[in-house]
């Protein structure tokens, strides 16, 4: 259930992940500001505004409405709700220098009224999974342990939404989450974890249900698919620690689970040289952004997998995607 304040206009700002410095990663780029989306035209009232840049500096941005001192407060670590909440029709100001040189922000909006359309539901999921041999843990550093990739292949037709969530739990119990991704929609998420965050399930028995929802927080219903599309199982020994995880397989027909959620699908021939062969398709897909990922090859620490409930405004701080406007 989207919560009542959801109803106002949200500044979203994309900022660096503190703890990519611990793991290694370069230094962040130098303040910068990218843009404001929208910047200009009539904005439904309770439909984020973004400001996109680099190491910006929030405090010193000013928010009026029709000339009045409005205060921008935050939901969350990159969510800033402005309050109060403007009426159709009322003149929105941002401005300030959000950094020592340059980054001005001078951006009127006229308040719309609120979008309450929810989007289409997807049209189609499916859950492939690729097993390979384990990739030992780095204790005290960001390297999870994993021997487990996920896959979950999105399909959604007509006007997409801003963001996509699927959460995979067992046929036997669906109240249970085991796992939860949120990312970009019509896409493909992926995730690496352990065995263990099955909790015994057989992959077999998994389900995956997933909607899509707005920057206004409205959200579809949900659609579920059990079983299996791909299911690869690739034998080996232990890897290293430090070594990379695999790339996402190069699927193959014998990949394709009999009596699966995808029997219609056309897969190319194994090769005939027998042994893992691993590709890189990756150039149709969209994997799920931010901490949220729970990739283990890189530093992007696994975070726990939020509740069930949407919690909309969190997970907008670590997504955008252009808003379709609807007619």
């Amino acid at each position: 259930m989207v919560r009542n304040w959801l109803a106002v206009v949200a500044i979203v700002i994309c900022v660096l992940p503190r703890h990519a410095r611990a793991c290694g990663q370069p230094e962040p780029p130098p303040p910068a500001l990218n843009g404001v989306e929208p910047s200009s035209g009539e904005h439904p009232n309770n439909v984020p505004i973004r400001i996109s840049g680099t190491s910006l500096n929030l405090g010193a941005l000013t928010v009026t409405v029709d000339g009045q001192p409005a205060m921008a407060a935050p939901a969350s670590s990159s969510v800033f709700l402005i309050e109060p909440t403007p009426e159709p029709g009322q003149q929105i100001h941002l401005s300030g220098q959000l950094c020592n040189e340059g980054c001005v922000v001078d951006v009127t909006l006229t308040a719309g009224p609120p979008d309450l359309e929810a989007p289409p539901p997807p049209t189609a999921v499916f859950l492939n999974i690729h097993d390979y041999p384990n990739i030992p843990s780095n204790d005290g550093s960001c390297q999870y342990g994993s021997d487990l990739a996920f896959y979950i292949d999105v399909e959604t037709e007509g006007h997409q939404g801003d963001a996509n969530r699927v959460e995979v739990f067992a046929a036997s119990n669906p109240g249970q989450v085991l796992y939860g991704l949120t990312g970009s929609v019509n896409g493909t998420h992926s995730a690496r974890l352990g065995e263990q965050t099955l909790a015994g399930v057989d992959p077999n028995d998994l389900c995956v249900r997933t909607n899509n929802f707005d920057l206004a927080g409205n959200a579809s219903t949900s659609i579920e698919s059990c079983g299996l599309c791909k299911y690869r199982v690739d034998s080996g020994t232990e890897g290293q620690l430090g070594d990379p995880a695999p790339p996402q397989p190069t699927w193959h027909s014998g990949d394709l689970v009999a009596d699966g959620t995808c029997p219609d699908a056309t897969l190319p021939e194994p090769p005939d040289s027998g042994g893992s062969e691993t590709g890189s398709e990756t150039g149709d897909s969209d994997s799920a952004t931010g901490e949220l990922d729970g990739d283990s090859g890189g530093c992007g620490c696994q975070a726990a997998t939020p509740p069930a409930s949407l919690a909309a405004l969190a997970l907008l701080g670590l997504i955008w995607l252009p808003r379709r406007r609807r007619r």
